[in-house]
């Protein structure tokens, strides 16, 4: 997800911001996957001003409920949006 400084989720509610990009994978205890991604910025919301940012939420799969659920784990990185000539 994108957004601004107000976009950001809690630990009880996921951003309201729509997905950009999703993961889906299958990992076992304290095993960790790390890959490169490139997301690419296509549109830009001047009421973010300098504070976008790229929000990773996690969400675990409930088999008794046949449904993604929000952890209220996430981390957030600012990043420079940078217009092309």
């Amino acid at each position: 997800k994108i957004g601004g400084e107000k976009d950001l989720p809690t630990n009880t509610s996921p951003s309201s911001m729509p997905e950009v990009m999703s993961w889906r994978g299958v990992l076992d205890n304290d095993e960790n996957h790390t890959f490169k991604i490139l997301i690419p910025v296509l549109s830009y919301d001047k009421s973010f001003d300098n504070k976008t940012a790229l929000i990773f939420e996690l969400w675990i799969y409930d088999t008794s409920s046949d449904k993604w659920v929000y952890t209220g784990e996430w981390v957030h990185l600012y990043i420079q949006v940078l217009k092309r000539s």
